[in-house]
């Protein structure tokens, strides 16, 4: 089954609420062509290096806007073996993997790859702990789609060695 282009959020949310189909959200994540410029109207880039905007929250499936000033990553962490798409919409980010040892501030690059304006890739948390970043000279706008709503993240201190729970947020839900 082929889909239409989904460029407005509105067509994204309903496309979620229909749920995966017979070809999953590899299909779907691949349909969506939603543009930066209205995207931008989300986020108050003067505040923050990073937002995260929740657009569809179930206990089965979560889907969040994320914003990146040039040089911003997230700390290193995992989701506790959840899975989800990245589709980069303007700019670029590096996804890193890594193998860590709580306790051990030294950790090991596993791999890591670059995702480009109208990529996407498929994030399985079993590959390690892993960072983003906007390792570009441009904003970065990203959609997440994750199968079951993370509450929580495993993140790694890169100055103790320790591995800490943090609960998740959000910095704007859409409503």
């Amino acid at each position: 089954m082929t889909l239409n282009k989904i460029t407005t959020l509105e067509q994204l949310i309903y496309n979620l609420n229909l749920g995966a189909g017979y070809s999953g959200y590899k299909n779907l994540i691949n349909q969506i062509q939603l543009n930066p410029k209205e995207l931008n109207e989300l986020c108050d880039w003067m505040s923050q290096k990073h937002m995260r905007i929740g657009i569809y929250d179930t206990p089965s499936l979560e889907a969040i806007i994320t914003y990146w000033k040039p040089g911003h990553a997230s700390p290193i962490h995992n989701y506790n073996f959840q899975q989800g798409w990245i589709k980069v919409l303007q700019g670029s980010l590096e996804l890193e993997y890594f193998d860590i040892t709580e306790g051990v501030k030294d950790l090991e690059l596993l791999d890591a790859q670059t995702i480009t304006t109208g990529n996407f890739t498929y994030l399985n948390d079993s590959l390690g702990f892993h960072r983003f970043k906007n390792s570009g000279t441009e904003e970065t706008i990203a959609i997440h789609i994750y199968a079951d709503k993370i509450t929580e993240w495993s993140v790694f201190d890169e100055n103790t060695g320790e591995i800490k729970t943090v609960d998740t947020s959000y910095d704007k839900v859409i409503e």
